[in-house]
C-alpha cells in the first residue's frame, strides 16, 4: 500500500483505505471505519441481495455477512486515485473470496471486485462495488456455467486487434497494388519507350490521388462512429508531455518507426538492387508483391492467435523475422530464390506488426490515463502516424545518400563492381539494423494480459461513475 503516493498526501484518508482494502469490513471491529450515514450500492447485486443499502439497512447486511461468511481473504490488491491534495475518491480493484453458507448450502465465493469509495476526514461515507453476480449464485450451488464462458475472460486482446487487422489490410491491398502495378503503369504514362520518365510519375501520382480521394469520401458519407470513444482531457502540448512519459506509447512509437525504416527501405531499394545487381528488372514485382500479399494471409490468423500469445511476445517475433530477413538477403546475395524467401520472411513480419501496433495503442493510451489519471489519444495517434511517415521520409533520404556514398552513376550502361557489392551488402544489413533496434524496444514494452484486464475494469468503473455524476448534477 505504501507506494500509492495520493496516499502520502492524504494520511488520515490512509487508514481507512488500507482497513477497506485488507479485511472484512463489516465486522465489529471496523465499525469506526465509517460515517453515520454511510451507504453502498451495488448495480450487479443478485435476485435476492439489495442493490442500494441505506443508514437503516446496513446493520442488518453486516450481520448477515457475519453469519454467513468465513475465512474471507483480499489479495491482488491494487488502488487508483487522482494525484489531488484536495481529493477523496479512491478506485480500488481487488480479488476477493472465503468460505459461505447461502442457499442452505456451504460454498465458495470468490470474485474480482472493483470498488469506489468516498473517504472525508478518515471516515468512508459511500461506497459503490461491481462484482461478478454469477459467482454468487454458483457460491450458492446454482449451475450457471452455460452463461460463464464470455464472462470469466479478463479483458479481450482479440477485439482491439480485429481493428488493427482491418486497417492493415487495406494498406497491405494498397502497397499490392502499388508493386504490382506501379510500375507498369509509370513506363506506359511515360511515352519513352521502356523508360520510366518524371511525366510518367506525375501522372501516375495524379491518378493514386484522385482514386484515394473517392474512396475516402464514399467511407466519410457511407459510414459513421458506432461507438463513441473517451475523449483526450488535454491540450496538445501537454498531450505530447503525457505521450512522452507513458513507456507503452513510447515503446510502440519506437517499435512502428524502426520497422517502417526497414520495410521502406527495401521498398526503395529493391528497383536498384534488381535492375542492377541482379540483372533482372521483373523481379522488382516478384519481390515487393510477396512482401505485401503475405500479409492479407498471415493478418487472418492474428486476432485467433493473440488469444494465446501475448502482443509482445509476436512484435519480438516480427523483429527476429525482420533480422532473418536481412541475414538471408545477405547469404543470397543476387541469388533470386534466395531473395524470394528473405521476402517471405519480411511480409511475415509485416503480418505481425502494424496491426499489432495500432490495435495496442489503446491499451497504452489507458495505461497512461490511469498511471497519470489524463488522457491524450489524439495526439498519441497523431504521434504514431507521424512517426511512420518519418521513417518512411528518413528511409527514402537514407537511400539515396547509401546510393551517392557508393558511387551510383544513373546514366552509366553498368555500375561497378563496388558498388554492386556494396550495394547489394546493405541491402541486407539495413533490416538486421533495425530488426534487432524493434526487438530490443519490443522486450522494453511493459503491457501484458493482465495488466489491459486490470485497467479495463479500473477504467470501467471510473466512466460509470463518471456517467452517474453527470446525472447526478443534470438532476440537481
Amino acid at each position: 500500500m505504501n507506494e500509492h503516493p495520493l496516499f502520502f498526501r492524504m494520511p488520515e484518508n490512509y487508514d481507512a483505505a488500507e482497513k477497506m482494502m485488507a479485511n472484512p469490513w463489516w465486522q465489529p471491529e471496523y465499525e469506526d471505519l465509517f460515517e453515520p450515514d454511510f451507504t453502498i450500492d451495488m448495480p450487479f447485486a443478485p435476485p435476492g441481495m439489495d442493490q442500494h443499502l441505506g443508514v437503516g439497512q446496513m446493520l442488518p447486511h453486516k450481520e448477515w455477512l457475519n453469519r454467513t461468511v468465513k475465512n474471507w481473504y483480499v489479495k491482488d490488491m491494487k488502488a487508483y486515485g487522482p494525484r489531488d491534495t484536495f481529493s477523496n475518491k479512491y478506485i480500488i480493484v481487488r480479488r476477493c473470496g472465503g468460505d459461505v453458507h447461502w442457499g442452505g448450502r456451504d460454498g465458495h465465493f470468490e470474485s474480482r471486485m472493483t470498488t469506489l469509495l468516498s473517504v472525508k476526514n478518515g471516515k468512508i461515507c459511500y461506497m459503490k462495488e461491481w462484482f461478478n453476480p454469477l459467482e454468487f449464485l454458483k457460491a450458492a450451488g446454482l449451475d450457471v456455467s452455460a452463461f460463464r464462458q464470455n464472462l470469466d475472460r479478463e479483458g479481450n486482446p482479440r477485439d482491439r486487434s480485429v481493428l488493427g487487422v482491418v486497417r492493415d489490410y487495406g494498406v497491405n491491398i494498397g502497397g499490392f497494388l502499388v508493386s504490382t502495378f506501379g510500375t507498369m503503369m509509370i513506363i506506359r504514362f511515360s511515352n519513352a519507350g521502356g523508360e520510366m520518365t518524371s511525366q510518367g510519375f506525375t501522372k501516375v501520382a495524379v491518378i493514386a490521388a484522385v482514386f484515394a480521394l473517392i474512396c475516402y469520401y464514399v467511407v466519410f458519407f457511407t459510414q459513421k462512429e458506432r461507438i463513441e470513444p473517451p475523449k483526450s482531457t488535454v491540450g496538445f502540448f501537454k498531450g505530447l508531455k503525457i505521450s512522452f512519459k507513458n513507456k507503452a506509447v513510447v515503446c510502440l512509437l519506437l517499435m512502428g518507426f524502426c520497422f517502417n525504416m526497414a520495410i521502406q527501405f527495401k521498398a526503395n531499394m529493391t528497383s536498384y538492387f534488381c535492375i542492377n545487381a541482379m540483372g533482372n528488372p521483373a523481379s522488382i514485382g516478384t519481390l515487393l508483391t510477396l512482401v505485401y500479399t503475405l500479409p492479407l494471409i498471415g493478418l487472418l490468423f492474428v486476432p485467433k492467435l493473440m488469444q494465446v500469445f501475448e502482443r509482445r511476445t509476436f512484435l519480438s517475433f516480427a523483429g527476429l523475422l525482420t533480422v532473418l530477413s536481412g541475414i538471408i538477403s545477405l547469404i543470397a546475395g543476387t541469388n533470386l530464390p534466395g531473395q524470394i524467401v528473405s521476402s517471405a520472411f519480411l511480409g511475415l513480419a509485416l503480418s505481425c506488426t502494424f496491426a499489432l501496433i495500432w490495435g495496442s495503442m489503446p491499451d497504452a493510451i489507458d495505461d497512461g490515463e490511469i498511471r497519470t489519471g489524463q488522457r491524450a489519444p489524439g495526439v498519441t495517434y497523431a504521434m504514431g502516424t507521424f512517426m511512420i511517415k518519418a521513417a518512411a521520409g528518413l528511409s527514402s533520404f537514407v537511400a539515396g545518400w547509401i546510393l551517392t556514398w557508393i558511387h551510383y552513376q544513373p546514366e552509366a550502361a553498368a555500375q561497378t563492381a563496388e558498388t554492386l557489392s556494396v550495394m547489394t551488402t546493405w541491402y541486407g544489413v539495413y533490416p538486421i539494423i533495425w530488426g534487432a533496434l524493434m526487438f530490443i524496444f519490443s522486450r522494453i514494452y511493459n503491457l501484458d494480459r493482465k495488466t489491459v484486464a486490470a485497467n479495463a475494469e479500473v477504467l470501467a468503473a471510473k466512466r460509470a461513475s463518471e456517467r452517474e455524476e453527470t446525472v447526478r448534477e443534470t438532476e440537481d
